[in-house]
């Protein structure tokens, strides 16, 4: 198979060891927060700058390259990916995340279709239905399937499903997919038209006249189309909408095939982030969910019970001190569901783009101090596995800690089921983290901006390793579209050195999309594709961390400075925008 594929798959993705982007401003003791699009909020979501770079590359890497082999059965290892068992459900639970049940679907032109015989470990199933209208009023059936196909991973199979119960429909619509379906396999080089041959399918029955599974995902989850992933978990497809099919109206975006491409890949970045988890040893304690939530006054614990609202502070007991002391990493593993797990995403999980945390109260000072960072999505369910490893310095006593979940600002708490988890490991790498220095904080974007001092800090004796680790993002926009669409860049000086970050991609019209492979969470029901300054809807924040062991003195002070810019040049004057920014100077021993 396509060893281009097979390369995309291996892009670095941050679990413990990695950190680049920021996003987020510093929390309050009050329990609010801003918008990470605060100024730009307003019910259609359509809060991005609209006129940003349209001339970035949609066929970046995402096509699917397939004339490296002709043969149509895939191998899991080629695509670097693991080879995961079918494992269905008992059927007749239609939920998001629930095991799809086995089932056989009838299609034009081809034999009946059993998932179980055609499983293969590491590809996704679509259920794509007729029944989206692009602005001409025709369905999007009808528009760029040769971009859907080129766009897309090769480790996926489509089935496109008439979304009715009258069997005339499948005459309308099917029958003429299935044509256009034949017609672009004979465009094809052969080896290319060998490989997708058995993965495009037209259903020749209507869905709402096949009982059991097919019936009640085309009026529940599946209302918008439907996935199985590579878990056997049914799973909801998201908004339609694709930022280069531009066109009047309130919400200027239509409908395309094409947005449909990003669905497996991300498919394939949740395997690739399950594979890399299981492959570490962790000590796990639940914040929140299953385990920890209340139950009802029934004593049966149910889904509901996770359901919670803006924020949640929660003490739990920790290992104790000596056992601390062996983890040398510490991720944050957070799952948030919409409330109705039967029903379709949009209108059901939250609106907007926030930010979301999870914070440690600090109870000398009296303060929360940020964990982790992570920014929720436009109407969409999401996970999140992100690097605090600075965090353990201040975890490391062991015993009772208070934390808090946050995720939505108190005029609009979006209700979310959530499951969060700290998950502890100790990766060999000589030295742990005991203290977390803070260092600078962000603040309004303009001429005043950089009214700074250097700073002094102490790094003791035994210091065994030191990092320089930054959360930087930027929000709102003033004239200039900052901070949350220009490319604002950070410098921090250590000693005689100079660390910088630019967050080129601001702006530009793909910049987040191109991240779906590692973990935006694609066609959210909001302007998701955009590229934001350090950040993106649905997206973990990974820490920026620099390793400047080599340019402290242990024993002595270290003298650090930090400035930022507006793409290499001074910040812009009047700027109104916000730079959100967390730093620490973290030593190891």
């Amino acid at each position: 198979m396509s060893h281009r594929l097979a390369a995309l798959l291996l892009l670095p993705m941050t679990l413990v060891f990695a950190g680049c982007d920021g996003g987020d401003e510093e929390k309050s003791d009050n329990g609010e927060e801003a918008d990470a699009d605060a100024d730009t909020d307003a019910d259609t979501d359509t809060d991005a700058d609209t006129d940003a770079d349209t001339d970035a590359d949609t066929d970046a890497d995402t096509d699917a390259d397939t004339d490296a082999d002709t043969d149509a059965d895939i191998n899991c290892e080629e695509f670097g990916l693991e080879e995961r068992p079918f494992v269905p459900g008992p059927g007749g639970d239609y939920v998001r995340r629930a095991q799809v049940e086995d089932f056989t679907l009838s299609l034009i032109d081809e034999d009946d279709w059993t998932l179980s015989d055609n499983w293969s470990g590491c590809e996704s199933y679509l259920i794509i239905p007729h029944s989206v209208n692009i602005a001409s009023g025709d369905s999007w059936w009808t528009v760029e399937l040769d971009e859907l196909i080129e766009d897309s991973p090769a480790n996926v199979h489509y089935f496109f499903a008439v979304y009715s119960g009258d069997p005339d429909d499948v005459v309308t619509h099917g029958e003429p997919m299935a044509e256009r379906i034949s017609e672009l396999l004979a465009s094809m080089s052969d080896d290319d038209a060998d490989w997708w041959s058995p993965r495009l399918h037209v259903l020749s029955e209507p869905a709402r006249d096949i009982s059991g599974l097919m019936v009640n995902m085309a009026r529940g989850v599946g209302a918008g189309g439907w996935a199985v992933d590579h878990f056997g978990q049914i799973r909801g497809l998201g908004s339609a909408s694709w930022v280069e099919a531009e066109i009047s109206g309130d919400w200027p975006w239509d409908d395309r095939l094409e947005s449909m491409a990003r669905e497996p890949e991300y498919f394939n970045f949740e395997s690739l982030r399950q594979t890399q988890m299981d492959a570490i040893t962790t000590t796990d304690v639940e914040l929140w969910g299953p385990s920890t939530a209340p139950v009802g006054d029934d004593g049966v614990a149910t889904f509901d019970d996770r359901i919670i609202s803006e924020f949640h502070d929660v003490t739990v007991e920790l290992p104790d001190a000596a056992t601390m002391e062996t983890f040398d990493t510490l991720e944050i593993d957070v799952l948030f569901e919409c409330p109705d797990q039967s029903a379709r995403e949009a209108g059901n999980c939250g609106a907007w783009d926030y930010l979301a945390h999870t914070w440690w109260w600090n109870p000398e000072t009296e303060a929360w101090q940020e964990m982790a960072r992570y920014i929720t999505t436009y109407h969409r369910e999401s996970r999140w596995v992100v690097d605090a490893t600075h965090a353990l310095a201040w975890l490391n006593t062991g015993g009772e800690h208070t934390f808090r979940i946050q995720w939505a600002p108190s005029w609009n708490v979006q209700p979310t089921a959530i499951t969060t988890t700290l998950r502890m490991s100790n990766q060999g790498k000589g030295y742990r983290p005991v203290e977390a220095i803070p260092l600078y904080t962000g603040g309004t974007f303009n001429e005043n901006y950089n009214t700074r001092t250097p700073m002094e800090v102490s790094v003791p004796a035994d210091a065994a390793h030191v990092e320089l680790r930054a959360i930087i993002t930027g929000h709102g926009a003033d004239s200039s579209s900052c901070a949350e669409f220009c490319r604002h860049g950070h410098d921090f000086d250590v000693g005689d050195t100079t660390y910088s970050e630019l967050y080129s991609v601001a702006g530009t019209a793909l910049g987040c999309t191109d991240a779906v492979l590692d973990g935006v969470v694609p066609n959210q029901w909001g302007t998701w594709w955009f590229g934001r300054g350090g950040w993106c809807p649905g997206q973990r924040v990974d820490p920026w961390v620099i390793d400047v062991t080599g340019d402290v003195t242990p024993g002595s002070d270290a003298v650090l400075f930090y400035q930022g810019n507006l793409n290499g040049s001074a910040p812009p004057t009047g700027g109104s925008g916000n730079i959100l920014l967390n730093s620490w100077l973290v030593v190891y021993r």
